[in-house]
């Protein structure tokens, strides 16, 4: 009986986990296809919640992250601080973009 358990068990929780991301994906794009719906209703532009600028954020957090890996790798220590380095740096560099947007956005609300 145990050797009859195992595949039916495998087989339940696979169904069970690709259910689970079917319904996931399913909501996501429902509820969005609503919202833009209702933005269109409204008169308004249906891509105004697209991220403008995101090569900019992930070209600095891909740079700043592999600086601080390389950085935590030549410092020399008693532990490997590379990883810890380069997830500090790469918030920091998220911050910084953070900063140059808002400032952008505001020259560009006084013009």
């Amino acid at each position: 009986m145990q050797n009859f358990f195992g595949p039916v068990l495998i087989v339940i929780v696979a169904i069970l986990f690709f259910g689970t991301i079917f319904g996931i994906c399913y909501l996501y794009f429902t509820s969005r296809t609503r919202e833009r719906l209702a933005l269109v209703e409204r008169g308004l532009d249906p891509n105004f919640f697209r991220p403008r600028r995101t090569a900019l954020k992930y070209g600095m957090v891909i740079f700043s992250v592999v600086l601080g890996m390389t950085l935590g790798d030549l410092i020399p220590f008693r532990y490997p601080v590379g990883v810890p380095l380069g997830v500090m740096l790469g918030g920091l560099s998220l911050i910084v973009y953070y900063f140059i947007i808002d400032k952008r956005l505001d020259k560009r609300d006084e013009a």
